[in-house]
């Protein structure tokens, strides 16, 4: 995956609407949600990946999706030498996804060889190189 966009969305939980079935909870693969005493959600934000499992569980629609966009990774590879991707970007909006592929392609003509992939290219030249002019102008979109 030398660049990859995975859906992602920010869950808020409306007290009023939540009647303490803990499904959320066991939704949550990610631990991100446990349940209190009388079965009411107590969230971690920092264990959240923002996959939306916890919106689609709740029978009750308590939980909303408040922001929604793409999670950008680059940089990933199988094969003989797989490379984990990076994650560069967190809720990218829908109408600058075209706009970063083009920023990413234009910026590894730049300063990739040939034959190189996006990955090598960024193991050899940095990641903080790519994040400053590629990734900064997306992080306020």
């Amino acid at each position: 995956m030398d660049l990859g966009f995975q859906g992602v969305v920010y869950p808020v939980w409306g007290k009023d609407l939540c009647n303490g079935c803990t499904l959320c909870a066991k939704a949550c693969q990610e631990g991100a949600i446990v349940s209190d005493k009388e079965g009411r959600p107590v969230f971690d934000e920092s264990k959240c990946v923002y996959c939306g499992d916890c919106i689609r569980a709740c029978p009750t629609d308590a939980w909303k999706g408040k922001k929604k966009g793409w999670l950008v990774r680059t940089g990933g590879k199988h094969g003989r030498h797989p490379r984990e991707a990076d994650e560069v970007l967190n809720f990218l909006p829908d109408n600058k996804v075209d706009d970063f592929a083009a920023a990413t392609i234009k910026w590894y003509k730049e300063n990739g060889k040939p034959k190189e992939r996006i990955g090598s290219c960024i193991d050899r030249v940095g990641l903080e190189k790519f994040k400053k002019e590629v990734v900064s102008a997306f992080s306020k979109a």
